[in-house]
């Protein structure tokens, strides 16, 4: 148990010391049956541990008479018997997902027929109002629609629409100067040379 104490969570840690804490005041073979029922619970795999729950879970709610019933008519089974019971109840079985700690209610509402519904009316409504005098009524079935043909495009013609176009000009052609002699630059204030020495 000291290998697994870290992962319990606070719950599981005050169970285990509450069971620490009782059982020097148990007679020796109720210490005995505790260890052996301890060893039993270690040695079980996280699934088996899981069943044991749900199975505890699902015998809770039974009357005591009909446990002990049962427990006795365990009893009474023949070693081969048990062993059978007890792979039956190993095999594994397919799951999509994790099932329930509690079966299902098995109760479902009933929902009164419509006896008095027209039978032209494909799925009347069955469930009446909460007013006792109410009668579940036929609900109106909508008209079939029609489809109308949709009338195509009317097409107009018109006369053809004159649209300004540019006509392409010759430009005068630019006179041609000859290409100025190149400037020096301004002489720089302060010490620096100039970057490129005069020709």
């Amino acid at each position: 148990m000291a290998n697994h104490w870290s992962g319990l969570n606070e719950a599981q840690k005050h169970h285990w010391l509450k069971l620490a804490a009782g059982f020097p005041s148990l007679a020796p073979q109720e210490q005995e049956w505790l260890l052996a029922r301890l060893s039993d619970w270690a040695s079980l795999s996280a699934q088996q541990r899981s069943q044991a729950r749900l199975n505890y879970a699902a015998t809770s709610t039974l009357p005591p008479d009909s446990k002990r019933a049962k427990w006795q008519a365990y009893q009474a089974l023949s070693e081969a018997q048990r062993q059978r019971l007890a792979e039956r109840a190993a095999a594994p079985r397919t799951s999509g997902a994790a099932p329930a700690v509690r079966p299902a209610s098995k109760r479902l509402a009933k929902v009164p027929a419509a006896s008095n519904m027209p039978a032209a009316l494909p799925n009347p409504p069955k469930i009446p109002r909460p007013d006792s005098t109410h009668v579940p009524q036929a609900l109106p079935v909508p008209a079939p629609v029609i489809a109308t043909p949709v009338p195509a495009p009317a097409v107009v013609e018109t006369r053809p629409v004159e649209t300004p176009s540019a006509t392409p000009t010759a430009l005068p052609a630019l006179p041609l100067e000859e290409p100025a002699a190149p400037q020096e630059p301004p002489p720089m204030s302060g010490s620096a040379p100039p970057l490129h020495p005069p020709q």
